[in-house]
């Protein structure tokens, strides 16, 4: 068993490398996203959604090998140096993108634009739990496929990212909503330290479950220990 201290020490650097992990990922996609919407426009034609959608799974790619670096960086030196990890992750991050793209792009080429009253910000909001619910499931999906390997009961790694990306994404949402308004150093700060609370939300809970999971027999162990009765 670890020490409090080693567990302790674990927890903030998941915690601080997931954060700063996730500014640089999402802020680099959100970044060229802009851009390229800049450059050629909002999908006006079904053409466009292969373009917007190869887009998204190439920024998720990045953002996930950016985030999985980190992490295995940290996690790796309880778990064998954990191989695989980063590509699971950068997997992970372009199969949520891919997902949550499309019905964006579809909604802005099939149904007409609503007059009226916007939705409110509470309800966007609200609306962003279970989107990060689902971002979560399907994130971890990959990382667990390598987890499972080195630990028992890796299976809770799903439910924890879910949870975690649940009270993340209302934050990456209100760093969206800040960063359309403008570009004043206000507005450039609210946008860091929603996309850095993200993941440090993010990282807070599944680090949890982490210090929680690794501090249980490895399986390799058990499986030596229970071929050796």
């Amino acid at each position: 068993m670890r020490t409090e201290r080693s567990n302790l020490a674990f927890w903030l650097q998941w915690v601080a490398g997931t954060a700063l992990a996730e500014l640089a990922g999402l802020g680099i996609a959100a970044a060229a996203g802009s851009s390229v919407i800049r450059a050629v426009g909002e999908p006006a034609a079904p053409g466009y959604v292969q373009v917007f959608v190869g887009l998204a799974v190439l920024l998720g790619a990045l953002q996930g090998a950016l985030v999985g670096a980190v992490q295995v960086g940290v996690l790796g030196r309880r778990l064998d140096g954990l191989p695989g990890w980063v590509l699971a992750s950068a997997m992970g991050g372009a199969l949520t993108w891919a997902v949550g793209s499309v019905p964006g792009i579809a909604i802005g080429l099939y149904l007409p634009p609503v007059r009226g009253p916007g939705v409110p910000d509470w309800l966007q909001l609200l609306l962003a739990m279970p989107a990060g619910l689902l971002a979560g499931l399907i994130l971890s999906f990959p990382q667990w496929r390598i987890l499972r390997h080195y630990l028992a009961n890796a299976g809770w790694w799903l439910p924890a990212s879910a949870l975690a990306w649940a009270l993340g994404m209302p934050l990456v949402f209100v760093a969206a909503g800040v960063g359309w308004t403008g570009g004043t150093l206000l507005t450039m700060l609210m946008v860091i330290g929603g996309l850095a609370g993200a993941g440090a939300v993010v990282g807070a809970l599944s680090g949890a479950y982490l210090v929680w999971l690794s501090d249980r027999l490895p399986r390799r162990l058990e499986r030596r220990a229970a071929a050796r009765e």
